[in-house]
């Protein structure tokens, strides 16, 4: 670490107010030396010191891999392949070595973790995730002949590469990546670029010793723990509301695909549809989608003169769309404004979305909490503790939703 503190200093870097330690989760962080207030610089990192994609893709062997994966069909466009690329070749003595040195150990990703932890995640949107993520990388590795040092790059790369201009621009920028996340709500700093260093100020008030945290934006703790490796306990916006999600998988019946072979879904046997609560938003949003797959043929029929085809009309469903995956995700958001069609339908819907979503609950088994857990097993645990609590508030919604059209059938 020394190494690389010395070389940010030599570069300009401006950091005097914080350290880097061993912080009280148990892992490395930045503190605080000295008391700061809001608007305070905290840190300043010279543009010299940032490593962009544009400097990373101009060196000889990344611009050849970057070749290549274009011709294997390998998605370049987001830049981060040309970090992880540089990160993972070149000489062990260039530039950015004191950085590349400092970068630490990748084993709290769900990546990386031993099959004995990777089965605490069995039955989960996450398990899938991350064997897909596995996949990719693999495949990755194989056509652009890379040794393993590949994953552990390209996972630096997704755990701390940082956007600029709106998602237009990604670097790795040293130092500022040390900084632990926090609920967006309670972070310490805002980053900018101001003339041509990137700085990082204070937005609220801190005194020496206290943690210094970012914030890794909003997100669920499934897309915490699968690129940053740990989950939030309390993981809320300003309103109290959950930022997780939970995912059902819906297979689709024949006459929704294959069998009649609708252009709106080609390729996707099946859908993932994210509920967010089990309030009345969420089990909407979930029950436009299972009013169609409930539908009868005559049910079906009419939803698809009446909304369907003019959605697919108007591009909803992402016509063209290659990737099944994409296509998948592209069917969702057609669906979701799918309307009331009848009492019967209605009822079939709800039960369906009830049933799942006792049934994916059940499949998951959040370890029991032990005063000595591993991190790893904690981070598991809760985030199958609000995957589940999720599913079971979508399944009690969708109880009260059927118990109130029942008795309306009764009273026609």
């Amino acid at each position: 670490m020394k190494r690389f503190l010395d070389w940010l200093k030599a570069g300009g870097a401006e950091f005097s107010r914080l350290r880097v330690t061993t912080t009280a989760r148990g892992g490395r962080g930045v503190v605080a030396t000295a008391a700061f207030a809001p608007g305070d610089v905290l840190l300043r990192v010279p543009e010299p010191l940032l490593l962009t994609v544009d400097k990373a893709a101009r060196r000889p062997d990344v611009t050849d891999a970057l070749q290549r994966a274009r011709s294997n069909g390998v998605s370049t466009n987001d830049g981060n392949l040309a970090l992880a690329l540089y990160l993972a070749g070149g000489d062990a003595d260039c530039f950015w070595s004191p950085y590349r040195q400092a970068l630490g150990g990748v084993d709290h990703l769900p990546l990386f973790w031993p099959a004995s932890d990777l089965e605490l995640l069995a039955g989960s949107p996450l398990a899938a995730d991350v064997a897909a993520r596995k996949d990719d990388v693999a495949a990755t590795t194989a056509a652009l002949g890379l040794d393993d040092g590949f994953a552990v790059a390209e996972a630096h790369v997704l755990s701390r590469a940082f956007e600029f201009d709106r998602g237009k621009r990604r670097a790795m920028v040293p130092f500022a990546d040390l900084l632990n996340t926090n609920r967006h709500q309670d972070r310490h700093v805002d980053f900018e670029f101001e003339g041509d260093a990137f700085v990082m100020r204070a937005i609220r008030s801190g005194i020496a010793g206290d943690e210094v945290t970012d914030s890794y934006g909003p997100k669920s703790n499934a897309r915490y723990l699968l690129n940053y490796g740990f989950a939030l306990e309390d993981n809320v916006d300003e309103a109290g509301r959950s930022r997780d999600d939970a995912c059902l998988d819906v297979a689709l019946p024949g006459h929704l695909h294959g069998a009649r072979g609708h252009a709106w879904l080609p390729g996707c046997p099946a859908l993932r549809i994210r509920v967010a609560s089990g309030d009345d938003a969420a089990v909407e949003h979930a029950l436009s989608a299972f009013r169609v797959v409930a539908a009868s043929d005559d049910e079906f029929a009419t939803l698809d003169r009446e909304h369907l085809a003019p959605a697919r009309r108007r591009g909803v469903f992402g016509d063209g769309i290659e990737r099944p995956e994409m296509a998948a995700r592209a069917a969702v958001v057609g669906l979701a404004s799918t309307p009331f069609v009848s009492r019967r339908n209605e009822l079939a819907a709800l039960t369906a979305l009830q049933e799942l979503a006792t049934e994916t609950a059940a499949a998951l088994a959040p370890p029991p909490f032990d005063e000595d857990e591993s991190a790893n097993r904690r981070h598991a645990r809760i985030y199958l503790e609000a995957q589940r609590s999720i599913l079971e508030g979508v399944a009690e919604a969708c109880a009260v939703k059927c118990l109130l059209a029942r008795r309306g059938r009764r009273l026609l």
